[in-house]
């Protein structure tokens, strides 16, 4: 009998011929050599179809596999997987109703190229990412381990509207089995020629020329068209993170890249203070006296502060006390010295004294001034007056205060207290011969009657917190608290004949009324 050999590579066949055999015929025959390579999933199962050269459909046929000699000792799994590539393999088909038989030789082989199954890549994949790092691939192979490798990358653009690349990648497996496939991704922004500067490093700050900046060349390699270029600083001491922005003007594209400029200076400035020989005046002090320092930088000084603080009152009768001065100092880099401490003794050359200055205005509000001498600045001041009838108010931050004039006489005083906590007051003296209160015409008050012999009615729509009569040359004679009510009724029989004011208060608003008791 001739050689009969049965193949099957990817589902192709390759048979050598052999006689026809009847399918009446009990006898059955097998090629004596088959070659089958593993399908997509690295296993196959051997069937008669691959082993016998004529199948007959009426008849049933078992098939059993082998490790060598077709003994029971070496029977195979049917399917077979990949773990057997390369193991003597025989094939038996057996015709279960004759119970004849046949075997042969299965020369089991991998023809499957592997293939991609995973690409992942950054979503805002960029022109200036190394594709072959950021970009990653699965590699399939049905049997074994695969390799790949990229053999080309190609650019790809639309001036304005979109820049592209292609990677093709060649794949391999263990068994010699090769591919090629091209994946396309779309860049987020756009190409252009241009060199980025790498982070740089110095001891010192340099000067702004002096620091790599960006490149751009004239190519027309890219896409790219017209460039507007942005540069901004982030400052942490004297580190900087620079960032470049290239704007593509026709499509507002961008792309942008950090540099890092790290600059070494790490230790902090020193400071050394000189103590004055012996007290200061106290006109120095307040002219700002500091005392005398050097500061010491390897990268030169931005700015120093001192500060000052009294640390003990030593006297008020003339002002004397002990002022702690602070001094640091702040290098070009940010880096602070450690805050040196020196004790000055102050002292003044006379007791404290306050003056008041204000020429009065009867028929408006005017301004008094206090004036101090021989005491610590600042200075703050306190304000009073001696007549209800009269106003005065502190204008915030100065030494003034704003007054309105009542009736009659009216004593202005000021307290003040200076840094050390000296206190010193001053006085001056008013009179007016004016009606003290401006009389409202509000509708929203009710006084009556007006005249009145015993009683006095007061209404208001909004809440009457407190009402105060005072005789017609200013002189408090009732007071009425906390009547939170819209309503009060006034005895008045106490009262002798002749011209009152009343003052009725209502949260800010004060409304005063002329009445006449009979």
């Amino acid at each position: 009998m001739k050689t009969k050999i049965f193949s099957i590579i990817t589902l192709l066949i390759l048979i050598n011929q052999v006689p026809a055999v009847a399918c009446h015929d009990a006898t059955i025959s097998c090629y004596t050599t088959v070659n089958l390579s593993l399908g997509p999933t690295c296993s196959l199962e051997i069937t008669p179809e691959m082993v016998l050269y004529e199948v007959c459909p009426d008849k049933t046929y078992k098939v059993e596999l082998f490790d060598g000699l077709p003994t029971p000792g070496n029977s195979l799994p049917n399917p077979i997987d990949g773990s057997y590539l390369g193991t003597n393999i025989v094939a038996r088909v057996t015709d279960i109703e004759s119970n004849n038989s046949c075997t042969a030789d299965i020369i089991l082989e991998d023809k499957t190229p592997p293939f991609i199954d995973f690409v992942g890549a950054p979503i805002n994949l960029s022109c200036r990412d190394n594709f072959e790092e950021v970009i990653s691939i699965g590699v399939f192979d049905n049997c074994g381990e695969s390799f790949y490798q990229v053999s080309s990358i190609e650019h790809k653009c639309v001036p304005c509207e979109y820049d592209s690349i292609y990677i093709t990648y060649e794949l391999f497996d263990e068994y010699g089995n090769t591919a090629s496939e091209t994946k396309g991704f779309e860049l987020v922004d756009f190409c252009f020629d241009a060199e980025f500067p790498e982070d740089v490093t110095y001891d010192c700050p340099p000067e702004m020329g002096e620091i790599p900046s960006i490149t751009v060349n004239d190519s027309d390699e890219f896409c790219a068209l017209s460039l507007s270029i942005d540069i901004s600083d982030i400052r942490l001491g004297c580190d900087i993170t620079r960032l470049y922005t290239v704007t593509e003007d026709c499509s507002g594209r961008s792309v942008t890249h950090t540099q890092i400029i790290d600059i070494l200076e790490e230790d902090p400035p020193t400071i050394e203070i000189t103590p004055p020989d012996g007290p200061i005046t106290l006109d120095e002090f307040n002219d700002g006296f500091i005392p005398e320092y050097e500061a010491f930088s390897d990268c030169g000084i931005l700015f120093t502060v001192t500060d000052q603080t009294i640390k003990e009152s030593l006297s008020c009768n003339p002002v004397s006390f002990l002022a702690l001065y602070d001094i640091y100092t702040v290098d070009v880099c940010g880096n602070s010295s450690p805050t040196e401490q020196v004790l000055v003794e102050v002292i003044a050359d006379d007791p404290p004294k306050v003056k008041l200055s204000g020429r009065k205005n009867c028929s408006s509000e005017f301004i008094v001034t206090a004036e101090t001498r021989d005491m610590a600045k600042p200075v703050s001041f306190s304000w009073s007056i001696s007549n209800p009838l009269w106003s005065i108010t502190a204008i915030p931050g100065t030494n003034q205060a704003r007054v309105r004039s009542g009736g009659g006489k009216a004593t202005v005083e000021v307290i003040a207290t200076d840094l050390s906590g000296c206190i010193q007051s001053g006085t001056k003296k008013y009179y007016c011969k004016r009606s003290p209160f401006d009389f409202s015409n509000n509708e929203e008050i009710g006084v009556f009657p007006n005249p009145t012999s015993d009683k006095l009615n007061v209404t208001l729509v909004d809440e009457i917190e407190q009402i105060d009569i005072y005789t017609l040359d200013g002189k408090l004679i009732q007071s009425i608290n906390n009547i939170n009510a819209h309503y009060m009724s006034i005895d008045m029989d106490m009262y002798s004949p002749g011209i009152y004011f009343v003052s009725i208060m209502s949260g800010n608003d004060t409304i005063v009324e002329k009445i006449v008791k009979d």
